[in-house]
């Protein structure tokens, strides 16, 4: 019994896990999809700030 909601907890960890690093990945995207496109329109960058 125990070993069986050990394993169905780790299981759900990871798939936590996977879903979070997922997460990261789009977040990451998105910021340097933002960044690309505000240097594109304006010019502006964090050096030029």
């Amino acid at each position: 019994m125990y070993t069986q909601t050990l394993y169905e907890l780790s299981q759900e960890a990871e798939r936590l896990l996977q879903l979070s690093r997922q997460q990261l990945q789009l977040l990451e995207k998105n910021a340097s999809l933002c960044t690309r496109r505000r240097r594109a329109t304006t010019g502006f960058t964090l050096e030029s700030a």
